[in-house]
């Protein structure tokens, strides 16, 4: 009875350890999401563990710009959280400044394998800024791993 007991034990440890290193579940996010100006979702059936298709909307009467810079976030405990990058790598982006014009929208595909690995089952999202008049406000896309 106490090798089974200590099979279980040892087996419930390592799961517990390794589920805790592959969302690599870092610091709740500081950025304040705003959402109702301009979104962003994911395009239907372009959802995969490592890529998807985002659909960016302007629904402001003002031009806005954006760049190629995301990090990804994980909910975790009702809560945001940035997911760390995987060891070893780092993500590097060109810094061109996109603009959307009021009332349009764009699809822009992002793979985050190589700097997240293929994401595990949960909860996430998609965090870039964009420029509205001067201001710099984050928007977010969240998005289920099944």
């Amino acid at each position: 009875m106490k090798k089974i007991l200590l099979i279980i034990l040892s087996l419930s440890t390592l799961f517990i350890i390794t589920g805790c290193t592959n969302n690599r579940i870092g610091e709740k996010t500081p950025y304040d999401i705003k959402t109702n100006q301009v979104t962003i979702n994911v395009k239907e059936d372009s959802l995969t563990s490592s890529q998807a298709t985002f659909i960016i909307k302007n629904k402001t009467d003002k031009e806005f710009t954006y760049g190629e810079p995301y990090h990804l976030e994980i909910k975790h405990n009702d809560s945001w959280h940035i997911l760390e990058l995987e060891p070893n790598n780092d993500l590097f982006f060109t810094m061109p400044a996109y603009s959307l014009k009021a009332g349009e929208s764009v699809e822009k595909e992002y793979n985050w394998e190589y700097g997240y690995g293929k994401l595990k089952k949960g909860t996430y999202r998609l965090v870039i800024s964009v420029s509205l008049e001067k201001e710099k406000q984050y928007i977010a896309g969240e998005f289920e791993i099944k």
